[in-house]
């Protein structure tokens, strides 16, 4: 698991480690904007601008899907979700939500997707990558750059192993159930960060299980641990094991504030909710 899961993380961060044009602090919260753009030195056009939410470039989702490839179908649920329907991949987008899901892959969107003017606005980082696209940015005249590497993404069906999925969803949702969406997704990257440890077993269910240095995980060993977990978790889990960093190199949680072992030899990395996070 561990050279699987390296492999792919490697790649996500050569992905996602790119630099945009710097956006101003004077500029709003939703700003079109005429940044240009082209796939494989070629302009996109699209009917609706590209804008800047919260120092994020987002692009109209229907619009970008059918410059780059060909719409077979759309749909808007109402004001509040969108599909798109491309040759061998199926794209959703919910106003709000802190991920698109895209052939059953869950792919975080840190702003959160956006419907503006009724029209669907996602984060175009995790929308490229749906498409097997690295993006990148012309640092003189800032145009963004997009260049197919690979097809769609793979479907999660193939993806994610049943067993990870299971075991991480209910270790979150023993966790951090009642915790705040990114602290759950949080939980999670712990979990998988302690595969990458040598201090630490290298699979997802010996890390939740493990008793090398007493109990890690308390609620593991408990009849909660069984409970069917709620959606979120689920979800969560799905990011964490596509490499979402919410909490850097963290290895260790426990109740913001507590005096733990953790907070008083490791270094402090953040607060999410009601659990501290260590390195």
């Amino acid at each position: 698991m561990k050279s699987r899961l390296f492999s792919f993380l490697l790649c996500f961060v050569m992905v996602t480690s790119i630099f945009l044009p710097v956006i101003p602090e004077s500029a709003q919260a939703n700003t079109p904007v005429r940044t240009p753009i082209s796939l494989d030195g070629v302009p996109l056009v699209m009917e609706n601008p590209i804008r800047i939410i919260n120092h994020t470039t987002y692009v109209p989702l229907v619009d970008f899907s059918s410059a780059v490839s060909r719409v077979s179908f759309s749909r808007t649920t109402g004001n509040n979700s969108v599909t798109v329907f491309v040759p061998g991949m199926r794209v959703d987008a919910g106003d709000g939500d802190l991920y698109i899901r895209a052939n059953g892959r869950y792919l975080f969107a840190q702003t959160g997707c956006r419907m503006v003017d009724n029209i669907m606005y996602v984060p175009l980082e995790p929308l490229s990558r749906a498409f097997g696209m690295f993006l990148d940015a012309d640092d003189v005249t800032g145009e963004l750059l997009l260049y197919y590497v690979h097809g769609v993404i793979e479907h999660g069906d193939y993806f994610y192993d049943e067993d990870e999925v299971d075991l991480l969803s209910r270790i979150i949702n023993v966790e951090s159930r009642s915790e705040p969406f990114t602290g759950k997704i949080a939980v999670g990257q712990v979990i998988i960060n302690r595969t990458f440890s040598s201090m630490f077993p290298d699979t997802i269910r010996d890390v939740i299980f493990d008793r090398g240095h007493a109990v890690q995980f308390p609620p593991a060993h408990t009849s909660a641990f069984n409970r069917v977990p709620c959606n979120d978790c689920v979800v969560a889990a799905k990011l964490a094991l596509e490499g979402t960093d919410v909490v850097g190199n963290s290895l260790y949680f426990n109740w913001r504030g507590r005096n733990s072992w953790a907070q008083r030899n490791r270094p402090y990395v953040t607060t999410i909710g009601n659990h501290d996070f260590y390195a």
